[in-house]
This record gives structure tokens, C-alpha cells and sequence, in this order.
């Protein structure tokens, strides 16, 4: 096995988008995984195809053995065509995992807004957008597998008869699909936060934090531009810029999704101290309805779920929750009735209105 020194400025950038983009995602997960130990909440679905994401992600080792950098001519002239056809090989087993890890992102973020939002109508649509991710993965997949006939022709073009179909307008193609999957799961959550019973100016920085994934967008259309622009003669010496923001990408996916399970790991933000400040200056000596017995999750009194829930009420699409003022609906464990007392006293009139002032930090 040829063992190519690190001699070129693209070397080195693919090297530290790789080691800086595998160590990202790993601490964001692992925030996450935290997160849910404090809380107290057992993993669900979004959280085991996050691990899946993560898992998918991959140090590419085309820079060290496949002479990534160098110019293809000078690789043939001085090692023969055994690292170039490792290369290929080593190109299809990204592009499945590329594929895979892309697709667990998206169908996480997907069980998450089903959870946050549970309409029966939003369900619906995000099955049908589930479905087409899948769908989308699977022709990823087989793309790989079946567009050079036969397969080793993939790497091995001495082999009579092979044949390729377009391999650029092939990457394009699920280029393209996979933005638009982006941009879908993107949009699907937007019209149910502006929904929300909040000012405007608390309201639009919340749809921008679920809008971050637009990051993700960003690096999926440089990556798509640079796939367009692949030369195959000269594979070694244009593939770094695409191989960089193939990394990115994913990468980014996975970390930018953990982002809102990591509150319970970082409390003290300027809302919950504003939340705590208020607190204390209204209820006087009463204690707060979060220290009643049972309730361990002092930093979340009001988790993301019951403002969203309480909040589509005029839209005809909830199903069947309280829509009582004197409980909240919370995730798991966080759900806490917030005015104490027997159900008896409360059908006789006791209320309690809750006014919830957000702020993003």
C-alpha cells in the first residue's frame, strides 16, 4: 500500500475539515446524550437515528493512500493505477454513507417535530416526507452500486465490455434531490411557530433557531457546484473541494440538530434568569409550581412543547389534549399540573393564567 506524504495545501484542508468536522458532531451528541441524562428522559427515536447519523460520518483515508491532491498522471507515472482504483472504491463507500447519514439526520429531525407538533395533518406530512427521504437514500444507494456495469468497472476501466453511465449528472441529480429534502423539513415546522401566541420579536428569532439548518443548505449547494465541476481525467487533483464539503455537510447536520437538547446542559441563559427573577418577586413565599414533589427539571419549567401545543388551538388540528389553563403539557416526566389541588377544587373555578415571556439568547 503506497503511503503518499502531506506536501500540498489541500492535503492539509482535508485533513482539518475531517479531524475538526468528525470531533464537532461527536461533542454535539454527546451534549445531547447529556442532556437526557439530566432530564431525566429516556432516548426516543430522533435520538437513536442521530447516533446512526453519527455513526455514518467518516475520516476519509483518500488524502494518505489514495494520493488526494496529487495530480493523477503524476500518481500513474510513479505508483501505477493501484491507488486510483482504491480511490473509487473508497468514493462508493462514501457516497452510501453520505447517503445514510444525511437521511438518519433529516428522519431524526422529522420524529422530533412530530413530537413537538402532533397534528394530525403535520404527521401526515412528514410521513410523506419521510418516505421520500427514504426513497431518495435508496436510489443513492443504488446509484453507487449500478452505474458502471459491471461493478468493478467502477475502479477498473481495463475490464472489457464495462461501461459507466454520467457520473456527474448522476451526482447533480441526487445533489438536487437532497437540497430539496433539506429545504422540506426545513419549512415543515415554520407556519405552526408563527402560529404562536408571542410578540413578533420573540416569535421570529424562535423560527430562526429552527432555521439554522439553512447552514446546512449552504454546504450542500457548494458541494453540489463543486460535483459539477468534477473532471475524471485529473480525479485526484479537483476532488479535494468536493470531498471537503461532503464532510461538512453531514457533519454539520447532525450538530446543528442537537443543538435544542443541549438547554438542560447550558440552564443559565438570560431567559430562564429572567424567568427565575420574575418568579421570585410575584409569588412572594409560595412555592414555585416546578419545586412541587416529583418535579426534577427546575431549568425547564416550560419545555418547547406546551406553548406549541396550546398555542394551534383556533387551527382544528389538535387531538384531544386539555386545553386547560391549569396544566401543562409537557415531554415525559415534565408534565406537571401547575395549580396543586384536588380536581374537585379546580372544577369549582381555581385558575391560574400562566404568561410565558420568551427570549432567545
Amino acid at each position: 500500500m503506497v503511503i503518499f506524504s502531506i506536501v500540498n495545501g489541500a492535503q492539509r484542508e482535508i485533513i482539518g475539515v475531517a479531524v475538526a468536522f468528525i470531533v464537532l458532531p461527536c461533542v454535539a451528541v454527546a451534549l445531547r446524550v447529556y442532556g437526557r441524562h439530566l432530564k431525566g428522559v429516556p432516548f426516543d427515536p430522533s435520538d437513536y437515528l442521530i447516533f446512526c447519523g453519527l455513526a455514518a460520518l467518516t475520516v476519509s483515508r483518500g488524502v494518505v493512500h489514495c494520493g488526494v491532491g496529487h495530480h493523477l498522471a503524476e500518481i500513474v507515472r510513479e505508483h501505477g493505477m493501484g491507488p486510483v482504483q482504491q480511490l473509487m472504491k473508497n468514493l462508493v463507500g462514501i457516497q452510501i454513507l453520505w447517503a445514510v447519514g444525511n437521511s438518519c439526520v433529516k428522519l431524526s429531525l422529522l420524529s422530533f417535530y412530530c413530537r413537538i407538533f402532533p397534528f394530525p395533518n403535520f404527521i401526515l406530512v412528514a410521513k410523506a416526507t419521510a418516505g421520500f427521504i427514504l426513497l431518495w437514500a435508496t436510489a443513492v444507494i443504488l446509484g453507487g452500486f449500478l452505474l458502471c456495469q459491471p461493478f468493478a468497472y467502477t475502479w477498473d476501466q481495463t475490464i472489457p465490455g464495462g461501461h459507466c453511465g454520467n457520473q456527474v449528472l448522476s451526482y447533480q441529480i441526487t445533489g438536487a434531490l437532497n437540497l430539496v429534502t433539506d429545504l422540506m423539513v426545513l419549512a415543515m415546522p415554520m407556519r405552526h411557530l408563527w402560529k404562536l401566541e408571542m410578540r413578533p420579536s420573540q416569535k421570529i428569532p424562535l423560527m430562526c433557531a429552527f432555521a439554522v439548518g439553512l447552514f446546512v443548505c449552504v454546504a450542500t449547494i457548494v458541494r453540489l457546484v463543486s460535483l459539477s465541476i468534477l473532471d475524471f481525467t485529473d480525479l485526484t487533483s479537483n476532488i479535494p473541494a468536493a470531498m471537503i464539503w461532503g464532510t461538512i455537510e453531514p457533519a454539520l447536520g447532525v450538530t446543528l440538530s442537537c443543538i435544542p437538547f443541549m438547554k438542560p446542559v447550558f440552564p443559565f441563559t438570560r431567559s430562564t434568569s429572567r424567568y427565575y427573577a420574575q418568579s421570585s418577586r410575584t409569588t412572594n413565599d409560595q412555592p414555585m409550581p416546578f419545586r412541587k414533589k416529583g418535579f426534577q427539571h427546575p431549568y425547564d419549567p416550560y419545555p418547547l412543547e406546551t406553548f406549541v401545543s396550546t398555542a394551534a388551538g383556533g387551527g382544528g388540528e389538535e387531538t384531544g389534549r386539555d386545553p386547560s389553563p391549569t396544566r401543562s403539557v409537557g415531554n415525559d416526566s415534565d408534565q406537571q399540573d401547575l395549580v396543586p389541588g384536588s380536581r374537585k377544587e379546580r372544577a369549582k373555578g381555581l385558575s391560574i393564567v400562566v404568561q410565558r415571556d420568551f427570549e432567545m439568547s
